[in-house]
């Protein structure tokens, strides 16, 4: 009986626990096909200004410098060096490197990525699918992404395409609706092995025709693949003068995007921000060239001519750019082991990474793991292994080999 009330006053205890609390950490990510690969190999003039101006534009009252950079259109690494570079004269050296990852490719300049050191962690890329002349034009690339101060839980993956430019046509094999909608189908069956839970951002130069063209229909059905995967367009298929990307000199498509999963939208790990979405220099305020004292786009910055300017020389495509935020997590900072016979020892954390949270509880005779875990008045169970477990949890050790009659009960209590 003195067993039992002590394991229920000890719980009780525990759920009014204190935890801190990280502080949430927003990513900036910009999708921008520089148009390096058929001019100047460092992309035109004004490019780096550019940059650097969408890092001071508000978007929902934030702003911060570029996190993640998606390219297209490169002229091998001759084109991420120079950026990064450029980046780095502003921001300070080693705050900005990109990935050697190769992209094959049957004509035009590679994609390629540009990440903040600081921020990212850069934990791998892969090429999707074959490229030829009846099918995707360049390899769609695959990169997996860490928010620098968030575990593996916030790890999300981004896609960076550039699909078959051109009209639509007939449809019919070899046309270049038909050759974009083979890459799309690529990319989809790529993202479906990652599960249904997989954060993911397909970013890119899509060069679709309109929101009924097949490929831009791949990409968001909720049926192929059982729907894992299924994008979601932030703008829910709207081609509106505010979401024309191309060109900067004269408004006319919607190219560019950045699709999202569901994942990225439910409160957990990396999340879009609402409203944050913007094609940068464009808000819908004019029609044709973007560089028009008309437009209000920017008019949070100090110098908007200037740079609405910098965009129509830099390149033809204005760059799309979104904020993403990971949700503040309870993280547990103190545990103190509870005896049933009154006696309290520190329990110790082996390991706190990846988002995984191993405990050890000690005792003077023994040190135990403690997989299982719970905030109800349950009785101590025997468990084996390693487990992972939500902040602010009662955590129960494994019932000792000679069983809760002949061993005092363990359990612990956040602080």
């Amino acid at each position: 009986m003195r067993q039992q009330f002590i394991l229920w006053l000890a719980v009780s205890v525990c759920t009014l626990a204190a935890v801190s609390v990280a502080s949430a950490e927003t990513l900036r990510i910009v999708t921008y096909n520089v148009d390096a690969d058929t001019g100047s190999p460092d992309s035109g003039p004004g490019l780096t200004a550019v940059l650097q101006a969408i890092g001071s534009d508000h978007l929902q009252g934030n702003a911060q410098p570029i996190d993640v950079l998606a390219l297209q259109e490169l002229t091998a690494t001759t084109t991420p060096s120079y950026i990064v570079g450029q980046l780095n004269a502003i921001y300070g050296a080693g705050t900005y490197a990109y990935d050697a990852t190769s992209d094959p490719t049957t004509g035009g300049g590679p994609s390629g990525l540009i990440y903040n050191t600081h921020t990212v962690k850069d934990v791998g890329a892969v090429g999707i699918g074959p490229v030829s002349d009846s099918g995707a034009a360049r390899a769609p690339i695959r990169y997996t992404l860490q928010p620098m101060n968030a575990g593996a839980s916030a790890q999300f993956y981004l896609y960076v395409s550039h699909m078959k430019s051109g009209s639509a046509g007939n449809g019919q094999a070899g046309s270049n609706g038909y050759r974009r909608n083979v890459e799309a189908n690529e990319i989809r069956s790529d993202a479906a092995t990652l599960g249904a839970n997989a954060h993911i951002i397909y970013s890119g130069d899509f060069n679709v025709d309109s929101s009924s063209e097949p490929a831009y229909q791949t990409m968001v059905s909720s049926t192929l693949d059982s729907g894992v995967g299924h994008a979601i367009d932030p703008q829910n298929g709207a081609w509106g003068l505010a979401n024309l990307t191309e060109t900067d000199t004269h408004l006319q498509y919607r190219d560019d995007f950045q699709f999202v999963t569901n994942p990225m939208l439910n409160g957990s790990g990396l999340d879009l921000v609402a409203g944050s979405y913007t094609v940068f220099g464009n808000n819908g305020s004019v029609s044709g060239s973007v560089y028009q004292s008309g437009n209000t786009a920017l008019n949070d910055l100090s110098n908007p001519m200037t740079v609405l300017y910098d965009l129509t020389t830099a390149t033809d495509h204005l760059p799309v750019v979104a904020d993403y935020t990971v949700a503040p997590t309870p993280v547990p900072s103190t545990l103190i082991l509870l005896a049933a016979g009154g006696a309290c020892a520190l329990a110790s954390v082996a390991a706190v990474k990846s988002g995984r949270r191993e405990c050890r509880l000690s005792s003077p005779e023994r040190t135990w793991r403690a997989p299982w875990c719970s905030n109800s008045r349950k009785t101590p169970r025997r468990a084996t292994g390693s487990a992972e477990f939500p902040a602010a949890t009662i955590v129960f050790a494994p019932t000792p080999p000679g069983g809760c009659a002949k061993d005092p009960v363990m359990l612990m209590r956040i602080l």
